[in-house]
């Protein structure tokens, strides 16, 4: 099962096999690879609150909560039920949005490289 912890390191480790262009930064190659995610979600309104809610979570500071990537985004003072219930549900398909975080993993990776390595979070 892929967490947070593994996409924001699946992203991360994406970054770093595009070394090739020093210009782009992680937040270009989310740019880049959570768009082709749309199909992963129910509704557009969906995506695009999931899409503002994980780059919260690229800019959230200290534990990496909802109420983090809310506060992270400029949201704290709005309606944080719709964020909430995001998560609840089925109105993302979590297996079609990280088999696009993979393809495109798979595909930023040279020939040569053989193993991937990813960290996940583990808070208790």
């Amino acid at each position: 099962m892929i967490t947070r912890g593994s996409f924001s390191s699946a992203v991360t480790r994406q970054l770093k096999a595009l070394k090739k262009n020093a210009s782009q930064n992680l937040k270009e190659v989310f740019g880049s690879v959570f768009p082709k995610c749309k199909g992963a979600f129910t509704q557009p309104r969906t995506w695009k609150r999931a899409f503002v809610l994980a780059e919260g979570l690229l800019g959230c500071v200290g534990r990496s909560t909802v109420t983090g990537m809310i506060a992270a985004t400029g949201q704290q003072f709005k309606d944080w039920s719709a964020a909430y219930r995001l998560f609840h549900g089925e109105r993302m398909n979590t297996d079609a949005l990280f088999s696009v975080v993979r393809k495109n993993l798979a595909d930023a990776i040279s020939a040569d490289e053989r193993e991937i390595y990813a960290h996940m979070m583990i808070r208790f």
